[in-house]
């Protein structure tokens, strides 16, 4: 999930920069009582500035900064383009995790300011940082030599490049989740999944008979992990809804939908949060994240 800042992400965004093994790809790390003094209370709050949560830890963080006319690797002569930066702790490394954080932040970049070109640099010795770039549509502009190491700059222009907007994009599979009540199961599993997707799939969900407000208990448990649903209104279940999605799940609570050629329907049989308190909830929501995860994993690969 990207956010913005808050406090509580100051230990981690310290220990960003004061790893050894993050500060190998970044000219050095940062002596740790230097960064104690320094650091805002509330470090990054600013525009461009985004925060990497999984389940409620703090695993990285996004960057969209101003080039300046004398940075390296000259794409506009006045300079001015946006220079996409990252960072994630090294136990985040090789799951996938930079990738969907990074092109969630590029769609959001491209809906906020359409055509407007974003570059990148990296060590050119950083096997795992180049793919990425090659994965995120980057294309090479030149090499050069700093911080002792030959780096490499890269462009990417979104004609060759499309954002993956919702609103622009038609690859994106669309999600829908459908309980009787859409309070309580179906709630959270749009909600997980909004979460672990990162922008790269469109969720939503619905019910036959919605009810007025979404379970607390549902609520309470997602907010253990930092997912706030409170807000969310139950909904009510229309053709509609299931013709424009990809994947139709129920959740094993006797809800039926219309069936249309082409859609993949399941049904995941999970036990009915209503009335429970959270003791109960609980096993009930790590089922739902534990089938969402493999749902992403299979929509995603």
């Amino acid at each position: 999930m990207l956010r913005q800042s808050e406090a509580r992400d100051r230990p981690a965004l310290i220990e960003l920069f004061a790893s050894p093994e993050v500060g190998t790809h970044i000219g050095g790390a940062q002596p740790r009582d230097e960064l104690e003094r320094t650091v805002p209370e509330v470090p990054g709050r600013r525009p461009g500035f985004f925060v990497v949560e999984l389940d409620g830890a703090t695993i990285g963080m996004i960057t969209f900064d101003r080039r300046v006319a004398d940075a390296p690797g000259p794409v506009r002569p006045d300079a001015g383009e946006a220079w996409l930066g990252y960072l994630f702790l090294p136990e985040a490394w090789g799951r996938g995790y930079a990738a969907e954080a990074c092109e969630a932040a590029l769609s959001w970049f491209a809906d906020a300011l359409p055509g407007e070109p974003v570059v990148l640099c990296t060590q050119a010795a950083n096997d795992r940082a180049m793919r990425l770039a090659a994965k995120l549509g980057f294309t090479e502009v030149e090499r050069f030599e700093a911080f002792g190491a030959e780096q490499w700059f890269g462009e990417r222009v979104w004609s060759a490049a499309p954002t993956r907007s919702r609103a622009a994009v038609s690859d994106i599979p669309e999600v829908l989740f459908v309980c009787v009540h859409n309070a309580g199961r179906s709630q959270m599993a749009a909600a997980l999944l909004q979460h672990h997707g990162m922008g790269r799939i469109a969720v939503r969900s619905a019910g036959s008979e919605p009810a007025e407000e979404v379970n607390p208990a549902a609520a309470a448990a997602l907010a253990e992990w930092g997912l706030d649903i409170t807000a969310e209104v139950p909904s009510k279940l229309t053709t509609e809804d299931v013709e424009a999605s990809d994947v139709v799940i129920t959740m094993g609570c006797g809800d039926t939908c219309p069936v249309f050629p082409g859609k993949r329907y399941l049904d995941w049989q999970l036990d009915d949060p209503a009335g429970q308190g959270i003791d109960a909830v609980r096993p009930i929501r790590d089922d739902i994240d534990r089938r969402v995860r493999g749902l992403v994993a299979e929509l995603l690969d």
